[in-house]
């Protein structure tokens, strides 16, 4: 499929694509083994899990981190890697669903905006921006895998 945006441009929105949905499989893995480990109903808190929006699935991690049962080192790391997606949340929605348009060659600036009757929203990034916002949330992703990992009970055979 051919594009009037760069490939330098494309690969970097792909890039934040592929690190978002990771990011969601991370966050929903957190989620399932915190319930998995404090709560007292887990199959019933997990019920919908997989066809929730992201905004319901961050706040489900929300809630299993504010169980009674939960440790408050473990509601503290939690709530931390909460407040993290939370502030690049909105970073990744303006280059996924925005509209990309390259205003010059000579300027590496791209225009990014979504109208919908009126202005939702008008920003610019350069290329190396979008590719930072990408490795963001790959270094979240991480965190988000090593909080997780800790929740796990270790393997039978470790």
């Amino acid at each position: 499929m051919k594009s009037n945006l760069s490939d330098d441009l494309l690969r970097a929105i792909g890039a934040v694509s592929a690190q978002w949905a990771v990011l969601e499989y991370q966050m929903s893995r957190a989620t399932v083994a915190c319930l998995t480990k404090f709560s007292d109903d887990p199959p019933k808190k997990m019920a919908g899990l997989n066809s929730l929006s992201f905004a319901a699935r961050r706040g489900m991690f929300e809630v299993a981190l504010s169980g009674s049962n939960v440790p408050s080192s473990v509601k503290i790391e939690g709530s931390r890697i909460l407040d993290q997606i939370k502030r690049i949340e909105n970073d990744r929605h303006k280059v996924i669903h925005g509209m990309a348009e390259e205003i010059e060659v000579l300027q590496p600036e791209v225009l990014f905006s979504r109208t919908m009757g009126e202005l939702w929203f008008n920003e610019r990034f350069t290329v190396v921006h979008i590719e930072a916002i990408a490795d963001r949330i790959g270094d979240l992703n991480q965190e988000i895998f090593e909080f997780a990992r800790k929740l796990w009970p270790p393997s039978p055979t470790a």
